[in-house]
């Protein structure tokens, strides 16, 4: 015979065993059917050349696992506990990269497939303040062979340049650029002095 007590027991024990499979009863049916996971994130589609890619996959429920994934490029990895797909291509991974993802739960399967597009930096802006730097630079001191005061000018023109252009290309083009600025300032006032 039942008895309250062990009807609510196989109550828990049934919602336990629903909530561990994720099988979820629909309105108006009998029959339980399982819940297929989704992707709610969106891919990352494009990746800079040496730069970190970095695509956080979010899944509909976390229970799931990434079963199959697929990638005909060898600069992306999957990681599971953090549910990110992390790469650095080089200059060989330039082009289109095809990555497919599977995400299981029990028989239920989600796939999401896309291309990520592996360009290099445009270096455009760093080429246009490199030139403007040096004919800026170099136009004061040319302007200085006539009129010492524009030395004074371009000793913290080639500094300022030095600290802020010329540091990304590495420390000896900022020592240069600096020591030039002191030599050019030293320059332009020695006659004063």
């Amino acid at each position: 015979m039942l008895t309250r007590n062990k009807i609510l027991r196989y109550a828990v024990f049934i919602g336990l065993l629903m909530s561990m499979t994720n099988i979820v009863l629909h309105e108006g049916s009998s029959k339980a059917q399982a819940v297929a996971p989704s992707f709610l994130s969106t891919p990352v589609l494009t990746a800079d050349l040496n730069q970190e890619y970095d695509y956080e996959i979010i899944p509909s429920n976390y229970s799931a696992t990434i079963m199959i994934w697929w990638t005909d490029s060898s600069w992306a990895s999957f990681y599971l506990t953090s549910w990110h797909l992390i790469g650095f291509p080089n200059e060989t991974d330039i082009g289109l990269a095809h990555i497919s993802l599977r995400m299981n739960l029990s028989s239920e399967y989600a796939w999401q497939n896309f291309t990520v597009v592996v360009q290099e930096l445009d270096r455009t802006p760093e080429f246009v303040n490199l030139t403007l730097a040096f004919t800026f630079g170099f136009g004061l001191m040319a302007a200085g062979f006539k009129r010492n005061e524009f030395f004074i000018l371009a000793g913290p023109v080639w500094i300022i340049c030095g600290l802020t252009i010329f540091i990304t290309y590495g420390v000896v083009f900022l020592l240069v650029s600096v020591g030039l600025g002191f030599v050019l300032m030293f320059k332009g006032v020695s006659p004063y002095l």
